[in-house]
């Protein structure tokens, strides 16, 4: 039978046994199957399809099959069914008494199907459907026997939005590349460019660059292929000087390196240097709090001057100035920005995919981070923690946000969900995942005009069904579910 609700019951049962002072055994009457539901007009609808050929009828006989809904004194009933002997039958016909869903006993009351409404009241939000079967004689006489059967315990509840989230899958990367980067500030003494591992902080500063090639060094999913090397000097002095210096200490930095490490022929090494960093000058004189600061940007910016006529008029205008800045922003300015280029190995094993997650994550895909999720039970932590991972991994990846913003649904943080959405890619996908925001959090409406646009997506057809019922259930969004 077609179902017209969004939430209905459907159950295969033979009707339980019930004391009858007839002939009556409870197999006589079958229901292969019914559905009882809030049809969403303001009705409690009843279908069912009935077996009552094997009812032991005389030929005048006749049974009424009446389905109530019941809860304590309060009962209504609906349409009743006639299962009427041969000669009972006849009479009927011959005086024009037959009713709706009025059968003869036998081949005719084999199959039928059965629809009835009655007006939903509060009460029957806790009920019991049942059959009362009151068995006729001849000419109308009522036999006394009666025989009730419980056919289902109803209980109407709130509704709840299932929703079903949806992930992307990402594209596999041909070959995985990934980088280390960082920031090394060597100390030499003025005017030369030897590696001096004990001078000042140059212990730490060397600590920083090995740690990070030892990282991917010692792993044995990785291969390096090149360190970059940029070197840059402050822009007090002869511009020309600082070049040279930058240069000598940048070339001098990736000897040191080479040197410290058995690296394969393989392993490239790339330099470059950019003298004076007035770049790097100009961005943290603009967030100092110092005296004269908007003359001396305006220095630092002005193109018709060359670098060492912008340090000679800083040093002679702003003599104060430039004595902070000399002790306080040029060391910051002599650096060594160093890159390590390496090629990851590909994952499919899922375990092992796990386990790099937990210790090297960066070296991970997306696609790998959403194959390792599809082992996983769908809104655990561990299946939420993937796609957080994934997002942390690639923050601006549309994908990445995409399924860290349908995880964050899952687990209820709509805070987080809407950042993610933010950069997740535009049309139906997104605006199914608003919608299920919504209905999460009470707002069927907005969510139902987000399911009502999306087109070809058969889980925004689900859920605008599901919405829709439960706008337009009794007290908005009620349930019939079946306790027995």
């Amino acid at each position: 039978m077609k179902t017209t609700s969004a939430v209905l019951l459907l159950g295969l049962l033979g009707i339980a046994s019930a004391s009858a002072k007839v002939n009556y055994k409870p197999e006589d009457i079958k229901i292969p199957a019914y559905e009882i539901k809030y049809n969403g007009n303001g009705q409690m609808q009843l279908e069912m399809v009935v077996d009552a050929s094997a009812l032991p009828l005389k030929s005048n006989q006749e049974a009424v099959i009446v389905p109530t809904i019941k809860s304590g004194s309060m009962v209504s009933t609906f349409a009743p069914i006639y299962i009427s002997g041969r000669n009972r039958m006849i009479y009927h016909e011959r005086n024009n008494q037959v009713q709706p869903n009025m059968y003869r006993n036998g081949k005719s009351a084999s199959n039928i199907v059965y629809s009835s409404t009655i007006p939903y009241q509060a009460w029957m939000d806790q009920a019991d459907v049942n059959l009362d079967i009151l068995w006729q004689g001849c000419a109308n006489c009522a036999t006394g026997n009666e025989a009730v059967q419980n056919l289902a315990n109803v209980k109407m509840v709130q509704e709840v939005f299932d929703e079903q989230l949806v992930f992307l899958p990402a594209e596999a990367e041909n070959v995985k590349i990934r980088e280390v980067t960082g920031t090394a500030y060597i100390d030499y003494v003025v005017g030369k460019s030897q590696i001096l591992p004990d001078f000042r902080n140059n212990a730490a500063e060397l600590a920083k660059i090995d740690k990070s090639i030892s990282a991917v060094k010692d792993n044995k999913d990785i291969t390096i292929n090149e360190i970059a090397i940029k070197g840059s000097a402050s822009p007090e002095g002869p511009y020309q000087l600082n070049l040279n210096l930058s240069k000598s200490r940048t070339l001098a930095l990736a000897d040191y390196v080479k040197k410290l490490y058995n690296f394969p022929s393989s392993v490239k090494f790339a330099t470059s240097w950019i003298g004076e960093d007035w770049t790097g000058l100009r961005q943290k004189v603009e967030n100092m709090e110092i005296a004269e600061k908007s003359k001396i940007l305006a220095l630092i910016d002005n193109t018709s001057l060359t670098d060492d006529q912008k340090d000679l008029r800083i040093k002679k205008d702003f003599p104060q100035e430039y004595a902070y800045l000399l002790k306080n922003v040029y060391p910051s300015l002599r650096y060594s920005d160093y890159k390590i280029t390496y090629t990851v190995k590909k994952y499919s094993d899922v375990n092992e995919i796990l386990a790099v997650m937990k210790t090297s994550p960066q070296n991970l895909s997306l696609n790998e981070f959403y194959l390792a999720s599809q082992s996983l039970e769908p809104g655990s932590d561990a299946y939420n923690e993937v796609f957080e991972t994934a997002v942390r991994m690639f923050p601006d990846d549309p994908v990445a946000n995409f399924n860290a913003a349908s995880a964050a649904i899952g687990k209820g943080d709509y805070k987080a969900a809407e950042k993610y959405l933010a950069k997740a890619p535009k049309g139906n996908q997104a605006d199914y995942l608003r919608g299920v925001m919504a209905a999460k959090q009470g707002d069927y409406k907005t969510a139902q005009r987000y399911f009502s646009q999306i087109k070809g997506m058969p889980e925004a057809t689900e859920a605008l069904e599901s919405v829709t019922a439960i706008i337009s259930g009794p007290s908005g969004n009620l349930r019939v579910t079946d306790k027995r």
